[in-house]
């Protein structure tokens, strides 16, 4: 079965984060290597400061306001990173969107990949709020990885009003190695695992 590696207690579950604002409000964050995590630059709104529930305060180690990222520096424990995929995306594989959109249980939703365009990855693994900074993550050959992290849904309006379309926008993974490649530590680069 494709999605075998996707059990419940894998350890990549474990690669999510919940960045803490302030109380009540979050983000998500995807642990890319030892004490580096990776998340959306709109969590960073008004110098918010991010923490893990553990109480570790995250540092801003780059952040590239146009594709919405930001990298952080974080003592992220024993917490596994998540390695990004070594394929490109293509339009109809099956995807998961991996966040907190609760502020209490992080969501895994399945869906497609819809399409891939200069914007982003679109698919219909849908999000909700907090979920940004989250993992589009890909189920291949037993091996769960990183294809994009989230950063928005598609929103339509009715009434005057916003509502989630249920469609998922996410920066793609080769977009996100470019960045840590250009901004991050460079010791850091050989710690990025790709499968």
């Amino acid at each position: 079965m494709a999605e075998s590696c996707l059990d419940a207690n894998g350890q990549w579950r474990h690669a999510l984060v919940k960045l803490n604002m302030s109380p009540g409000v979050h983000a998500s964050g995807v642990v890319i290597a030892k004490d580096r995590v990776l998340t959306v630059a709109h969590a960073l709104a008004q110098g918010a400061r991010l923490y893990l529930d553990s109480g570790e305060v995250s540092r801003l180690i780059a952040v590239h306001e146009g594709l919405d990222l930001a990298l952080l520096h974080i003592n992220t424990g024993s917490r596994p990173s998540l390695p990004f995929s070594a394929s490109l995306p293509k339009p109809g594989q099956p995807l998961y969107a991996y966040g907190w959109s609760s502020a209490h249980v992080p969501e895994l939703n399945k869906g497609k990949l819809l399409e891939v365009r200069w914007s982003g990855l679109y698919s219909s693994a849908a999000i909700a709020a907090g979920s940004s900074g989250g993992a589009l993550l890909s189920c291949e050959a037993g091996q769960v990885s990183l294809l994009g992290l989230l950063r928005a849904y598609r929103a339509y309006f009715n009434n005057g009003f916003a509502h989630n379309s249920g469609v998922s926008i996410a920066v793609e993974a080769t977009q996100l190695k470019a960045f840590i490649a250009q901004y991050g530590h460079p010791a850091q680069q050989q710690m990025l695992a790709t499968y």
